[in-house]
């Protein structure tokens, strides 16, 4: 048996594997990968659904922006993180995002 991330990760893989057309599946993926430090992977992952990250939600566009700075895509991953409006990832009063 793996460790915690590696099962969840697992998890995660398999249920995109189900249902591949799922963005939020794929981002939890790519979360486990960044966490293993895989984003070669998490980049490939990306590649293979076209998605105008411009438009999503500005959490996820974030760690789209990871996987492409720590890949080397730094203006890329630069013009991303200047379209996030910061006040969309902080906290509300009740403990909920905005978003």
């Amino acid at each position: 048996m793996g460790t915690v991330a590696e099962d969840s990760l697992a998890q995660a893989q398999a249920l995109m594997a189900a249902k591949p057309e799922m963005l939020a599946y794929r981002m939890t993926v790519l979360m486990g990968l960044l966490q293993q430090n895989r984003t070669g992977e998490g980049l490939g992952l990306l590649l293979e659904m076209p998605v105008n990250w411009f438009e999503a939600r500005s959490r996820w566009r974030l760690l789209v922006a990871v996987v492409l700075h720590r890949e080397g895509y730094r203006e890329e991953a630069r013009r991303l993180v200047e379209a996030t409006e910061r006040n969309s990832l902080l906290a509300k009063k009740n403990g909920s995002t905005t978003e």
